[in-house]
């Protein structure tokens, strides 16, 4: 599906149209050079999961992939973690969100201060934060408009999900996504089944957590060639941080139909929503007085800080359509998709920094205790912001493939294909009376809005890649992808308070990227890759919202990425091993000036990313295995050498797995290295966080079904955080003027939640 693009004019332009139909002529006129017969490749773009056979509860029972934690791919041609079904839901807390489950693979980091989805989750691959990586659901790219960042607990739940691959690099040409040079996320949808059944979970566990739910699935109805997953899942908590409740709900339908004896069309629809009490980072005075879990919250509604003036509303909603088949002289996997996000946050200014009244410290212009009682409105009425902020995001993904020059030495595949997406992104935040939870009208503010936006954004991706094997086991990946965006702000793209202006800013980005990657099978159990790879990530739309957008000279971020490894699979060990270079250009991070609040964005110029990683698992026997992992991690600047904030020096998790007879229970250590909360500085090291590791603990039973009409019934206990240790392992951090050192009455941070426990019981019918 290729769409246009309006212009203001009116004028519909259809980018590098004439590179997209000159891709696929090529390959359609290639049909004198090839056989017919093509090569069912399925979904490409993954680029280091999959293909060399089953996993988890597809694997066979007591080997090395049925049991690992993460393992990798004898088929990878980069650093790459498979997390298995079998993972998700033995190992993951059942109110877990996906960023969660992935906290083990190598070089990942996961902070979640109100416990498992009980907030947005941060994670970090290799020391790329949110935005700087990928985040695909069933190959399709989601994020926020605004930045690509995303949000966890927002659209897709542990329970709904069937496998997670962490991709620690670009990929391919074909890997699509908003900045895939971080690594790509990728997320998929539970698996249909041919056989009839499903299953219903109720879990409990500390801070009055309940999370309940269950799946079912048609099995193939054979009349119609059709086959039916619906999911259902809730999850009520008070929160591991004082007063900071949460509230989420998910369903999720999945239909594969069969059309004809060649095509299959999937449908998958996902609807969540959710509620929960923002939660805040505390000072070092702060924890001192209240402890580890305060959250800047009150129970007093006569208070600026009470915890119902903190409310933040989320609906969301996505889906897809799917055909994938053989069309006689190509394959055809083509996705329609769309998706969309509403938040509604209700904010006071207990966190604002200008004296206002009602004991609160504002930096916006709030009306005076005068001002109201002139108004007609209480002197004690507490006053904030209704921040709403919406997208809908819609798009198509084509990729054809077709086998060429069978029996000769150019055999291969190629593949071309295009990725387009449009997004509308409206946004405001108005003047609220809390107390009465009512707009500000005119007689304290002629405009309340502070700002009120129309951000657009257009994305193309045309791309082309030819997998080439010229003898038995090699196989060479070359690529080419070109990537543009164009990126339009009206309204008041500038978010002055109070201006009624409307302004219009825009942004058009275009970037040409080369992809190389090189695969050897030396063994059936032993394989090597190398790769080559650019990357490009496109500003934020906050560098357009300044007060003169033409004078930004902030480039996109951009990437050569070189990596090389070894995987080694067997029924008993599944183990490998990789090490990377990242030459990174134009590094743009977010900063806060010395003695205020007030961000900006500041082009750090290049950073080196380098390190070494590793994983394996290995069946010892008597339903034993062990499990570890670890990665020696460096991001410096080029010119001063100084750290990049983020960037832990090391990561690491070992594992003892035990499945025998229907019992099963592992321990899992996650270790994270020491690492700078914003970039370091050479003056002091006072933004420096120590390294800390955390255990969990699951303990299991398969009971078999000793009620009638069950299949199974399964008995668990999670206990995460098993020896309560609480570190800090996040923070937001202010300096001192002249960056002479850290501002430690106004730097916040947030602790490790402490000790929680989980039970659950699964009925499987």
């Amino acid at each position: 599906m290729l769409a246009g693009i309006a212009d203001r004019a009116g004028r519909v332009r259809f980018p590098f149209a004439g590179s997209v139909i000159l891709s696929v002529t090529a390959l359609l006129a290639s049909t004198s050079l090839a056989g017919a017969q093509s090569l069912d490749l399925g979904s490409v773009g993954v680029a280091g999961g999959g293909g060399d056979g089953a996993v988890g509860s597809q694997a066979a029972p007591g080997t090395a992939a049925a049991v690992a934690p993460t393992q990798g791919s004898l088929d990878a041609t980069q650093p790459a973690s498979i997390i298995s079904d079998r993972f998700l839901r033995q190992m993951t807390a059942p109110t877990a969100d996906f960023a969660s489950a992935a906290k083990y693979a190598p070089s990942v980091v996961v902070t979640s201060p109100n416990g498992p989805g009980g907030s947005e989750s941060k994670v970090l691959i290799r020391g790329f934060s949110d935005g700087q990586y990928n985040i695909t659901f069933d190959g399709i790219p989601f994020g926020d408009t605004n930045d690509e960042t995303h949000h966890t607990t927002s659209f897709f739940p542990a329970a709904t999900l069937g496998q997670i691959i962490v991709d620690r690099g670009p990929g391919y040409a074909s890997t699509i996504g908003y900045a895939t040079f971080g690594g790509t996320l990728g997320l998929f949808s539970r698996a249909l089944t041919d056989q009839a059944g499903g299953e219903a979970t109720l879990s409990f566990g500390s801070n009055k957590t309940w999370d309940y739910g269950g799946t079912v699935q048609s099995g193939l109805i054979r009349e119609t060639g059709t086959r039916i997953l619906v999911n259902y899942d809730r999850t009520l908590s008070d929160g591991a941080l004082q007063d900071v409740h949460t509230e989420h709900h998910n369903y999720m339908v999945k239909i594969d139909q069969q059309l004809g004896p060649d095509f299959t069309g999937t449908f998958v629809s996902s609807v969540n929503s959710a509620e929960y009490v923002a939660n805040n980072k505390i000072t070092y005075a702060q924890e001192r007085q209240y402890g580890k879990n305060y959250s800047l919250l009150s129970d007093d509604p006569t208070n600026v800080n009470f915890k119902d003036f903190q409310i933040s509303r989320k609906s969301t909603d996505f889906e897809y359509l799917g055909i994938v088949g053989d069309a006689g002289w190509f394959q055809l996997d083509n996705k329609l998709y769309t998706y969309s996000y509403i938040l509604k946050d209700l904010e006071s200014p207990h966190s604002f920094t200008q004296a206002g009244p009602n004991g609160g410290n504002y930096s916006k212009a709030y009306p005076t205790s005068a001002q109201q009682a002139a108004a007609g409105i209480s002197p004690t009425d507490i006053f904030g912001a209704l921040k709403e902020n919406r997208y809908r995001t819609s798009g198509d993904i084509l990729k054809l493939s077709r086998d060429l020059f069978q029996g000769t030495p150019a055999e291969g595949t190629a593949r071309t294909g295009l990725w387009y997406e449009h997004s509308g992104s409206p946004r405001y935040q108005i003047m609220m009376d809390v107390t009465r939870n009512t707009a500000v009208g005119d007689s304290l503010d002629p405009d309340a809005y502070w700002y009120h936006i129309q951000t657009t954004l257009d994305t193309v991706e045309p791309f082309m890649e030819y997998e080439w094997r010229p003898l038995p086991g090699l196989t060479i990946i070359p690529g080419y992808k070109n990537v543009w965006l164009e990126r339009n702000n009206f309204g008041n793209p500038n978010q002055v308070a109070n201006c009624r202006c409307i302004g219009v800013s825009d942004a058009t980005y275009r970037r040409d990227l080369g992809f190389l990657a090189v695969r050897y099978r030396f063994l059936p159990e032993l394989s090597g890759y190398a790769q080559f790879a650019q990357g490009f990530q496109e500003p934020s739309v906050g560098l357009q919202q300044i007060t003169n957008p033409s004078l930004n000279r902030v480039k996109p971020q951009t990437t050569n990425n070189y990596q090389a490894g070894m995987v080694w699979r067997n029924d008993r060990v599944t183990v490998d091993a990789d090490a990377y270079f990242i030459n990174f250009a134009n590094y743009i991070q977010q900063l806060t000036l010395p003695g205020s609040n007030q961000s900006y964005y500041s082009n750090l110029g290049g950073v080196y990313y380098k390190g070494v990683e590793a994983q394996g698992t290995l069946v010892v026997g008597g339903g034993f295995s062990l499990y570890a992992n670890g990665g020696l991690l460096s991001a410096q600047s080029k010119g001063s050498h100084l750290r990049v904030g983020g960037v832990p020096d090391a990561t690491a998790a070992l594992g003892v797995i035990y499945d025998r007879d229907g019992l099963y229970g592992s321990t899992m250590t996650k270790y994270v290295g020491n690492q700078y909360i914003g970039p370091q500085v050479a003056t002091t090291n006072g933004n420096r966080i120590a390294s800390y590791a955390t255990t969990d603990l699951t303990v299991g039973y398969h009971l078999g079904d000793l009620l009638p009409r069950t299949r199974d019934i399964n008995v668990q206990l999670q206990v995460q955080n098993l020896f309560d240790q609480r570190p800090i392992y996040d923070g937001s951090v202010k300096y001192l003027p002249g960056n002479t050192g850290v501002d430690f009455g106004r730097s916040t941070w947030a602790w490790m939640t402490g000790r929680t426990f989980m039970g659950t019981v699964t009925v499987g019918f």
